[in-house]
């Protein structure tokens, strides 16, 4: 009797072993830094995250998080590129003024190694068991690309977002994800040319005051140690003017544009990524009353700053 009772048990762990195994499918349990996540297969997903995953995976270098049942759901992506063999390395991850930071690197194919020639999307995802409150970010280095791929040494006509001065020789530009650029989607930092310098020296008479989250146009060049330059640069919103409006945040459209209700119509706006950082960072929730600055171009109406209104 006492033996059939320990083969029934034996059969009973085993099978306890099975379902618990069963239940982790598609997951991957991993700890990058002093960050425990899990790795998830897209297949595994519930249909209401599959439909996030589905708009978000292919967009050039992007974050997004969505929050269910104690989990963040993260989804840090690379954008097209030209063959397979490229990958997302996270990296590392640490805790920062209170949120969550990641860090991932872009692995991309040895040059003599043979590929498949078919576009790919190369990207991560991910959970966190964190409370819904807890910001994270994601920082995505895709410098590989431009050691090992044939590029342009001179950009003229590039956009993006100005973020500030990273010092006396330098800034932080957002470039528009739509611009062919190395890196492009993210911030890069680039020097400046000793004519450029005078527009952000406030004591010379060329001085511009170039304001954070200003669009703004550029030429730039890599010099001869790899390090981008601009030689020329302008504000958009010098020939374009910006506008303001208030209204009611409804949410977001897709990975890039939100929804603002302005007088009861839900109109469509287009976001700067530093714009898509500000509105995760502070967690604006539907029926927020915001008060939003935008430039229009071509019809399409960009975002440059959004604040919650004050009643």
């Amino acid at each position: 009797m006492a033996k059939k009772v320990v083969v029934l048990l034996v059969v009973l762990i085993f099978c306890l072993i099975l379902l618990a195994a069963c239940g982790q499918k598609g997951v991957e349990n991993k700890k990058i830094g002093d960050i425990n996540i899990e790795i998830i297969e897209p297949d595994s997903l519930v249909d209401n995250l599959q439909s996030w995953y589905k708009d978000a995976y292919k967009e050039k270098f992007s974050h997004s998080v969505s929050y269910i049942d104690g989990y963040k759901y993260v989804l840090i992506c690379a954008g097209e590129m030209p063959t397979a063999g490229y990958e997302i390395d996270l990296i590392d991850a640490k805790k920062e003024n209170g949120a969550i930071v990641f860090y991932a690197k872009l692995i991309v194919p040895e040059q003599d190694k043979i590929t498949t020639d078919v576009i790919t999307y190369p990207h991560i995802l991910f959970r966190v068991k964190e409370k819904d409150e807890v910001s994270i970010r994601a920082e995505l280095d895709m410098s590989g690309i431009v050691s090992n791929q044939s590029i342009s040494d001179n950009y003229v006509g590039l956009r993006g977002i100005y973020i500030g001065l990273a010092d006396s020789n330098s800034v932080e530009i957002d470039i528009d994800p739509s611009f062919e650029f190395p890196g492009n989607g993210s911030s890069v930092v680039f020097k400046l040319t000793d004519s450029v310098i005078a527009y952000f020296n406030k004591d010379n008479s060329e001085y511009k005051e170039f304001k954070n989250n200003e669009l703004v146009e550029f030429d730039c060049l890599r010099t001869a140690e790899g390090l981008w330059e601009i030689t020329k640069i302008t504000k958009i919103t010098d020939s374009l003017q910006e506008e303001s409006i208030n209204g009611e945040y409804v949410g977001q459209a897709d990975a890039n544009s939100v929804e603002i209700n302005i007088e009861g119509i839900p109109e469509t706006f287009r976001l700067s990524d530093h714009v898509k950082y500000d509105i995760e960072l502070n967690e604006i929730e539907t029926g927020t009353k915001v008060m939003v600055r935008f430039i229009q171009e071509a019809g399409v109406r960009t975002i440059t700053n959004i604040e919650t209104a004050i009643n």
